[in-house]
């Protein structure tokens, strides 16, 4: 809705051969003190440690451990903790609401598909939905520091409430530029 809500310092880098994505910031009430997602060299997901807190006082985090097919999530909200266990595709995209850093591996993986493509999409802890890309289109991003060569994704996420339509642009080292959710007034930049 063109205001701020928030800062959130997000980190991609190499460990190894694997792909690890971190976060720290601030989301309108919503405190993230740890996000760490680790992906293989081949974008299958290892592990995500969440710890959060939201109206300064609802602590949660969330520990998910991924075989090639499984999610193991162990869940704790104001001090109870339960644990769930969902069957997913083998290299999906890990997507928990809110935490926009996750987008970085969604990101990379579009980097290599073109319109027409559908990706596997684990809305962690709840289920996994295809994203199906419509359209992708060159533009350039205007910054204080210059001109930016980027791609971008018009996406429909096929959630369980009907499907949800999202932009996704990324610049020429396959990272996110931009994302844009118009349903939920969200532009994360």
């Amino acid at each position: 809705r063109g205001a701020e809500v928030g800062r959130v310092q997000t980190n991609l880098s190499r460990s190894g051969t694997d792909w690890l994505i971190t976060s720290t910031g601030r989301e309108g009430d919503l405190v993230i003190t740890r996000f760490e997602m680790k992906y293989g060299a081949d974008w299958q997901a290892i592990d995500l440690r969440i710890e959060a807190t939201q109206a300064a006082d609802k602590k949660m985090q969330l520990n998910t451990s991924f075989g090639v097919t499984t999610a193991i999530n162990e869940i704790t909200q104001n001090g109870v903790t339960n644990a769930k266990t969902d069957q997913i595709s083998a290299r999906t995209v890990v997507l928990p609401n809110t935490f926009f850093a996750a987008y970085e591996a969604l990101a990379a993986r579009l980097s290599v598909t073109g319109p027409g493509a559908e990706l596997p999409v684990y809305v962690v802890p709840q289920a996994e939905v295809k994203l199906a890309v419509e359209t992708v289109t060159g533009e350039t991003l205007q910054t204080p520091s210059g001109t930016i060569a980027t791609r971008r994704y018009e996406v429909v996420i096929q959630n369980p409430r009907g499907p949800l339509n999202a932009t996704v642009t990324i610049d020429d080292r396959a990272r996110l530029a931009k994302l844009e959710i118009p349903a939920a007034a969200v532009s994360v930049v």
